[in-house]
C-alpha cells in the first residue's frame, strides 16, 4: 500500500525539475508546470497499482504521453530528489523501464506473423490502460492524455520546442557544430577547440 493519496502527491513541488525541463523544452512555464502535475499523476498511478519490486500491471508510456516521459526523465535525473519523492510518497522507488530491443523484436515478429493478432493484443492493452486511468484518475485525465496531448504534442511541436543542439529532432546540429584545429592556447592540453557555425 502506498503512503500518499493522489492529492498529497499533487501538492509536491520541485522548482528545479521545472527549471531544467524548460532549459530543454521551449514552452510556457505554465505548460511545464502542468506537465509536471500530470507526470506526478502517472507516477502515483504506477505506485498505486504496483507491488514493491514489481512492474506496474498494464501501464506503458504510449505515443501521446511522450512529454510526460520527458518530464519523468528530467525528474529522475536528480536521483536524490526523485528517490526521496518516491520514498516519501510511495514507500518504494518507481523504476523507469524502457522497452527493450528483445520486446521490440517480439512485437515485430508477431506483426510479421499475424498483424491481426498484434492489433488485437495492442487494442486490449490500450483498453486496459484506458480503463485504469479512467477508474483511478478520472475521465478528464484520460481525455487530456489521449485526446488533447495527441493533438498538441505532434512531431512538429516536439521538433520546434526542443532547445538543445544535440536534439534527436534537430538534423541540422552536425552542420552547425564542428571541431576545428587546436588553437595555440589549447595545444598544450592536446584538446581540439569547438567551433559553432
Amino acid at each position: 500500500m502506498i503512503k500518499a493519496t493522489l492529492d498529497e502527491v499533487l501538492r509536491y513541488r520541485n522548482e528545479e525539475v521545472i527549471r531544467r525541463f524548460l532549459q530543454t523544452w521551449d514552452m510556457p512555464r505554465e505548460e511545464a508546470e502542468d506537465l509536471f502535475q500530470e507526470t506526478k499523476k502517472w507516477l502515483w498511478l504506477n505506485a498505486y497499482l504496483t507491488k514493491p519490486g514489481e512492474r506496474p500491471p498494464g501501464l506503458a508510456i504510449t505515443f501521446p504521453l511522450r512529454l510526460l516521459d520527458e518530464m519523468w526523465h528530467t525528474f529522475i535525473l536528480d536521483t536524490l530528489d526523485y528517490t526521496q519523492f518516491c520514498e516519501q510518497y510511495f514507500g518504494f522507488f518507481i523504476h523507469h523501464k524502457p522497452t527493450t530491443q528483445e520486446e521490440l523484436d517480439a512485437l515485430d515478429a508477431t506483426r510479421q506473423r499475424d498483424p491481426g493478432e498484434l492489433r488485437a493484443e495492442t487494442e486490449a492493452e490500450f483498453r486496459k490502460q484506458y480503463e485504469l486511468i479512467y477508474e483511478h484518475l478520472g475521465p478528464e485525465t484520460l481525455s487530456k492524455w489521449y485526446s488533447d496531448y495527441l493533438e498538441l504534442y505532434t512531431d512538429e511541436y516536439l521538433e520546434s520546442s526542443w532547445r538543445w543542439s544535440f536534439s534527436p529532432h534537430d538534423q541540422s546540429a552536425p552542420m552547425r557544430l564542428r571541431l576545428t584545429p587546436p588553437r595555440q592556447d589549447s595545444e598544450d592540453l592536446g584538446m581540439p577547440s569547438a567551433h559553432v557555425a
